[in-house]
């Protein structure tokens, strides 16, 4: 089996923590390929005459203007302040900038896929959950418990389409072809593995909101109402701490098709130690958009998924990159590396 990165998943499981050392933002800095070498070191030659100036210089003798965040050139020269900085001074907005940057470079001239794709996605979610929603909408423990159970088992199936989208994301960001029909991809490719990590999460996810929708369903008199709150932000809580841990299993299952549900949760678990704060960080600056998008009557909103999910792949491709030492190397075939 051939591997995007050169490493197998086991090497890949028991190297990553010494491999990302502490963090992505200590690791960020130090992305690099060929072509950025060569770039770079132009770069620094220019400027060894005055080792203390961090300004860059065009050729035509003028300062160069102050890179635009997002930009490619921000990407580059965050990098560049990082090597000169020794990791003082990178931020966590400027890893968010330089990973959106990536994002949209990808998903550019494939807004029609990813809508298409994201759309598909949202509404089978949606039609699946109101249908159990209706047939077991009564009180009493028996549709309590089938309406719990119904949900684990939707949110497993909806594994297979998350599955999908990853895979679409994925080959944009290493220049790859997708289409829509790749959405489907799950059901004939490594069908089981997903679904064995996807009950897993999915029953850990249940479990975790299962307090709060027994206290809003059973609970009565004045304090109902803030107990159902607390057991709901909490289960929350926990269910953002399984995404920020294992939400890159898809990605690694896709580098490695061959991997045990397992060690691809061992994998994913691995990767994002010390990572989780950038990660966050990434979410939360996706807020802003979707309130916007909530002014175009959610239309907004498929555009800023699909940018948020380009951006996610982006996220992967830079963790498996500082592992491999391979940045920017676009893998030749498929995107499974196969």
């Amino acid at each position: 089996m051939k591997q995007i990165y050169g490493i197998s998943l086991e090497d890949a499981v028991s190297d990553f923590d010494a491999a990302f050392g502490t963090n992505l933002m200590e690791q960020f800095g130090m992305e690099k390929s060929s072509s950025d070498s060569s770039e770079e070191n132009s770069s620094e030659d220019s400027s060894s005459s005055d080792s203390s100036s961090t300004e860059e210089i065009t050729p035509d003798g003028q300062e160069e203007a102050a890179p635009i965040p997002g930009t490619a050139s921000f990407c580059l020269s965050s990098r560049r302040k990082f090597r000169r900085s020794g990791g003082a001074g990178m931020t966590l907005h400027e890893i968010s900038s330089g990973l959106k940057a990536r994002g949209r470079y990808a998903l550019a001239g494939h807004l029609g896929t990813a809508f298409g794709a994201t759309v598909t996605y949202l509404l089978v979610s949606f039609l699946l959950i109101r249908m159990v929603s209706n047939v077991f909408s009564g009180s009493d423990v028996l549709s309590f418990v089938l309406y719990e159970l119904m949900t684990w088992l939707i949110l497993t199936f909806a594994g297979v389409f998350s599955y999908g989208l990853c895979r679409i994301f994925m080959s944009w960001q290493y220049g790859q072809k997708a289409e829509f029909q790749d959405l489907f991809a799950g059901f004939h490719e490594s069908t089981n593995t997903i679904l064995e990590i996807q009950a897993v999460l999915s029953g850990a996810e249940v479990l975790a909101l299962l307090p709060s929708g027994i206290a809003a369903t059973y609970l009565e008199g004045s304090y109902a109402l803030p107990v159902t709150i607390l057991l709901y932000v909490l289960g929350a809580l926990f269910a953002l701490y399984l995404q920020l841990t294992y939400g890159l299993s898809y990605f690694i299952l896709l580098d490695y098709p061959q991997g045990k549900p397992r060690q691809v949760l061992k994998a994913s678990r691995k990767m994002m130690k010390g990572n989780r704060g950038v990660l966050f960080y990434l979410y939360l600056s996706f807020i802003p958009l979707f309130l916007l998008g909530i002014l175009s009557l959610f239309i907004g909103d498929v555009y800023v998924l699909s940018y948020f999910y380009s951006t996610e792949a982006a996220f992967y491709r830079s963790l498996m990159a500082i592992r491999s030492g391979n940045y920017r190397k676009a893998p030749s075939g498929d995107v499974q590396g196969v």
